[in-house]
């Protein structure tokens, strides 16, 4: 049974053959370096000869020179081997880490992503919901936010009339942000109000339309109740003060009749007097108190004795 030969006797030919090669081809000269570690100088040898045969047969006995050193062997063959593959497997680690942080971007992103749509979504459906119409205009005075509700009081179902808004002042007196809008027969109250970036810089302005036609028709019902109540209240004060007049004037020249006629119209102006300033209490009672009108038992007949 034959023996199998050795690794490094296989080698060592092929290393023969192979220089024997290039001699025969001329190559006569030729630089041979070993890398060594970093604190040992290259191994480098020259060959010089014009005798094909010489050359191979010295660089031959170099190339066995050389690898007859097994440590020299291990750091020209097998060193750069598990460096290639140490380098590899750094490689691949960077890229796991950078694919492990390239995902955990992307789903702190997504998250930040999915915040934001809630966000908007919770603020426009909270918009959506106020009552109160809400318009929202840039510097220029362009409109770029609006809510259903600004529409509906507006009565349009498109563009907003800016003109009806009013012209954007962003350094008007906040005394003049306040005004009513008449639409129809509604009366729509408008106030606004700066928008400021975090510098407090103006950058817009964010009005609010509210329908107050209940309370329009209210106040004038009072305009008109006090006007009347003070031309009522001036008819008794007036006899009252003429007929008190008179007496003080002429008390020592009127007769007794004229007298006491003065007097008799002091006292009925006088109760009427106390009887429109019971009916105004009573009003203020009605519309202060929270159960509203209270019932009462009355006599239809004299009440309508009493109006005619």
């Amino acid at each position: 049974m034959s023996k199998r030969p050795s690794p490094v006797l296989l080698l060592l030919g092929v290393c023969a053959a192979a220089f024997g090669a290039l001699a025969a081809l001329g190559i006569t000269t030729m630089q041979i370096t070993v890398e060594a570690r970093p604190v040992e100088p290259p191994l480098s040898v020259t060959v010089r000869s014009e005798d094909p045969v010489i050359t191979s047969a010295i660089i031959a006995l170099a190339a066995v020179g050389g690898v007859a050193s097994a440590g020299l062997f291990v750091r020209i063959f097998i060193l750069p081997i598990f460096e290639m593959i140490r380098l590899s497997r750094i490689i691949m680690r960077r890229t796991r880490e950078r694919g492990d942080q390239h995902q955990a971007l992307s789903k702190r992103l997504q998250a930040y992503d999915d915040t934001l749509e809630e966000e908007i979504a919770r603020n426009t459906a909270i918009l959506d919901s106020i009552a109160d119409g809400v318009v929202v205009r840039d510097r220029t005075g362009r409109v770029i936010l609006t809510n259903p509700a600004a529409y509906a009081l507006l009565d349009t179902d498109g563009e907003f009339d800016t003109s009806m808004l009013g012209v954007y002042r962003p350094n008007q007196d906040p005394s003049r942000r306040k005004r009513r809008l008449q639409i129809g027969e509604r009366t729509i109250s408008l106030s606004a109000a700066p928008v400021r970036a975090g510098d407090g810089e103006i950058i817009g302005e964010v009005l609010v339309l509210r329908d107050i036609t209940d309370e329009a028709i209210a106040e004038r019902t009072k305009n008109n109740f006090l006007n009347q109540i003070g031309h009522e209240l001036r008819t008794p004060l007036t006899a009252i003060q003429g007929f008190s007049e008179t007496l003080a004037v002429g008390w020592d020249k009127l007769a007794k009749e004229s007298r006491e006629r003065a007097v008799k119209g002091i006292y009925e102006q006088t109760r009427l007097l106390a009887q429109i300033i019971n009916e105004l209490i009573e009003l203020t009672a009605i519309r202060s108190s929270p159960g509203g009108l209270r019932r009462a038992r009355i006599d239809l007949h004299t009440l309508i004795e009493k109006t005619l």
